[in-house]
């Protein structure tokens, strides 16, 4: 989550709250007042509230008038929000669920931070290791047992191959279990070799360097 966060007072006006907007570039601006999370604000709040300071025909002074709005008027008060110790798919079903792309979290009634789509991604892309450009991503499919996975295991310690990331797919076939990992160092051509004569379903093999 990100943890320097851009908030405003529910007293401050609109025109602050979009100046605020533009300048950081930010799609939600926490409304917080003594540290504790009153609301949400975004652009198109703003810009139902006072459409005349985004308009390119009016006057200055219509303008100014539209933007003395209060942003206690317009923002979604009590938002949904998380705590700093929820799973990340908990976060994230929350978000796919309401369509929203951000959340803020709070911790005993204290605003602390905010994750968003891009913090979700980054996190996924850690869990799998993608930024490890020099690994093989392989995916198998193997039986769904304890002993079958126990020796695709052993193989990997038996070729001395380090297991960056493992993901097992959810919606495999009942009797099969499909697992994608990335593994580095070792001999790990030697380990492909092996898996392709031992009977276990390579599905796919992406070396670095290959096209996705």
């Amino acid at each position: 989550m990100a943890r320097e966060l851009i908030t405003i007072g529910p007293d401050a006006s609109l025109g602050e709250a979009l100046h605020l907007l533009k300048s950081h570039r930010i799609r939600r601006l926490l409304v917080v007042e003594d540290e504790a999370l009153l609301g949400v604000l975004t652009p198109q709040d703003v810009e139902r509230a006072m459409p005349a300071a985004l308009d390119p025909t009016a006057s200055e002074e219509q303008r100014q008038q539209a933007g003395q709005v209060p942003v206690r008027a317009m923002m979604t008060p009590s938002p949904i929000s998380v705590s700093p110790e929820d799973p990340l798919e908990h976060v994230a079903a929350i978000m796919r669920r309401n369509k929203i792309g951000g959340l803020p979290v709070t911790q005993r009634g204290r605003l602390v931070g905010i994750i968003t789509e891009s913090n979700l991604l980054g996190a996924l892309m850690e869990m799998l290791g993608a930024e490890a450009t020099e690994a093989i991503r392989i995916n198998v499919s193997l039986p769904r047992s304890a002993e079958a996975l126990f020796d695709f295991l052993d193989l990997l310690r038996e070729f001395d191959v380090d297991p960056l990331s493992l993901v097992q797919h959810c919606n495999a076939c009942h009797d099969q279990r499909q697992l994608t990992l990335r593994v580095a160092g070792g001999r790990s051509e030697e380990l492909l070799e092996e898996l392709a004569n031992s009977g276990i379903r390579l599905n796919r093999v992406l070396r670095p360097g290959m096209p996705n």
